[in-house]
């Protein structure tokens, strides 16, 4: 009888190993959060013809998401998902306009599979003089890129120029990257300020542009539970099995 019920045992627990070393799998989910915010700032509008009035000018501030350059591709059997290339434009026109504000945020993730995604919005604000004055703008862009990538494997980076119509106003950044590799995450920010003046004649256009290039690359697959773990319950469960076999 004895040995019956220790062959029980010997099975139940043989049999409770064997799952143990079975390779067990858990889902690593790896994911891009990227945002970007411009803001204009006008300091100072100054007629120089007739002081104390803005009338004839316009100063237009908007921002669209380019969908002829902007994708985002799943494979087939992915589980990805990305934010939709479906942003409304946010435009305003005020010829006293203080500011205009603008954040493109754009994230993904992925549990299975991998998913490949690029955004690109454009930033304006533009100045028309229809009056025959002459006034002379300041101006002051302040920007804020911020990458976040978590996960199994994840990329992302931001690609931010300004420029202005007339010429002679233009940024000397690259932008930024963010990388992981699990288990790190990674984040990385770049903030910045750039000033502006001009003057503008009657009849005369000017605009400042702004481009912000997003893109998102993750991969992600059951990760298997670490190897010391399956050894340290194999270490917990081998000693029980001997007692038991004894009774």
């Amino acid at each position: 009888m004895k040995n019956k019920q220790t062959n029980h045992l010997m099975g139940q627990w043989g049999s409770a190993l064997l799952l143990l070393l079975t390779p067990l799998a858990v889902q690593a989910t790896s994911v891009f959060n990227s945002t970007v915010t411009l803001t204009y700032t006008i300091d100072e509008i100054i007629n120089k013809t007739n002081p104390g009035t803005s009338d004839g000018l316009t100063v237009t501030g908007n921002f669209m998401l380019d969908q002829s350059s902007s994708e985002i591709f799943i494979p087939v059997g992915s589980d990805g998902t990305a934010t939709k290339l479906t942003e409304v434009p946010d435009y305003s026109v005020d010829t006293v306009t203080d500011s205009f504000s603008h954040t493109m945020h754009v994230s993904g993730n992925a549990s299975n599979g991998s998913l490949d995604a690029a955004y690109l919005g454009l930033y304006e604000l533009s100045f028309e003089n229809q009056s025959a004055d002459e006034f002379e703008i300041k101006l002051t862009l302040d920007y804020s890129l911020r990458a976040e990538v978590s996960g199994d494997y994840a990329e992302s980076d931001i690609i931010f120029d300004y420029y202005n119509e007339a010429g002679g106003f233009e940024s000397d950044i690259d932008g930024i990257l963010a990388y992981a590799s699990a288990p790190y995450d990674l984040l990385q920010t770049l903030p910045g300020t750039a000033s502006h003046s001009f003057t503008l004649a009657a009849g005369e256009f000017e605009a400042i542009y702004a481009d912000a290039s997003i893109s998102g690359s993750l991969e992600a697959s059951p990760v298997p539970v670490p190897g010391a773990l399956i050894l340290f319950l194999s270490a917990v469960m081998i000693p029980v099995l001997k007692r038991e076999s004894t009774h």
